[in-house]
């Protein structure tokens, strides 16, 4: 996407189907997933069932 940028098109499809609220509103959670996701890969943190079953622990 560095390269390419996200299609006018795409804008258009959200455009479409999100107020300007819920756009922001999704922008905002699709950030908060990516950082969250970034955050997982740098500490190496297992899914939680995958830490479960490495550790023998109970859930």
């Amino acid at each position: 996407m560095a390269d390419t940028s996200a299609p006018d098109a795409d804008y258009a499809l959200v455009k479409a189907n999100f107020t300007e609220a819920e756009q922001v509103q999704l922008t905002l959670a699709i950030g908060a997933i990516n950082l969250w996701n970034c955050l997982q890969v740098g500490f190496q943190a297992g899914h939680p069932p995958v830490a479960v079953q490495a550790t023998g622990a109970a859930a």
